[in-house]
């Protein structure tokens, strides 16, 4: 039996509502998260050190921010967070590829020791 109008259907079934009693999202730890990766990301340029940190906290960070995506597609989740969590992903994506600079300028300087060694 189909409802006559959006009155007799319950506030979160009506077009366009989100149910109240869903999880809240996690975008302000996603972004906050992915902040502390970038400026690891970055101080890995100068510091060897912090690149598996950095690294390995990139790549948790894109699996978290995925994973909520991709239940916030699947399951009502507070909407609001999804730029959010888009940004952190965005921002994780950056640091993964400050991380790779970071390899590569520590294996050129690695690279360059080793020559100069060898002379």
């Amino acid at each position: 039996m189909e409802p006559e109008s959006d009155n007799e259907l319950e506030p979160w079934e009506r077009p366009g509502a989100l149910r109240r009693d869903c999880e809240p999202h996690r975008g302000e730890l996603h972004v906050r998260l992915a902040d502390c990766t970038f400026i690891l990301a970055l101080a890995s340029i100068h510091c060897f050190p912090t690149i598996p940190l950095a690294l390995s906290l990139a790549l948790v960070v894109s699996r978290m921010a995925s994973r909520d995506l991709d239940r916030m597609a699947a399951v009502p989740l507070d909407r609001p967070g999804e730029h959010l969590t888009r940004k952190a992903l965005e921002s994780a994506a950056s640091a993964l590829k400050l991380c790779a600079f970071g390899i590569g300028f520590w294996l050129i300087i690695v690279l360059i020791q080793l020559v100069g060694l060898w002379k």
